[in-house]
């Protein structure tokens, strides 16, 4: 058990190491589009697997993707990339 939580820890942090990196690549409205990649895989997939399940495409995953997608573009958009921004939109380069 303990060498599949090690496993489970190791691909982890690689899997955040290397979205953490394709973030810090990306240029302009890639970055954002980046960030919340991860958001976006997870719930096609969800929407993927209970329409395989039902048969149909349950309303409440097309809602839950809708938030966490929304929410994570904003989030990144808000916090995080707001000073990229300001200083793109008056000129001043870093």
């Amino acid at each position: 058990m303990d060498l599949a939580r090690t496993i489970i820890l190791l691909f982890s942090v690689l899997g955040f190491a290397w979205w953490a990196g394709t973030v810090m690549k990306a240029e302009g409205d890639d970055k954002l589009a980046e960030a919340c990649k991860p958001a976006d895989f997870a719930t096609t997939q969800l929407i993927r697997v209970a329409t395989g399940l039902s048969g149909f495409t349950p309303q409440w995953t097309v809602n839950t993707r809708r938030v966490l997608v929304s929410g994570c573009y904003y989030f990144f958009s808000t916090f995080l990339f707001s000073h990229e921004v300001d200083s793109e939109a008056s000129g001043v380069r870093k």
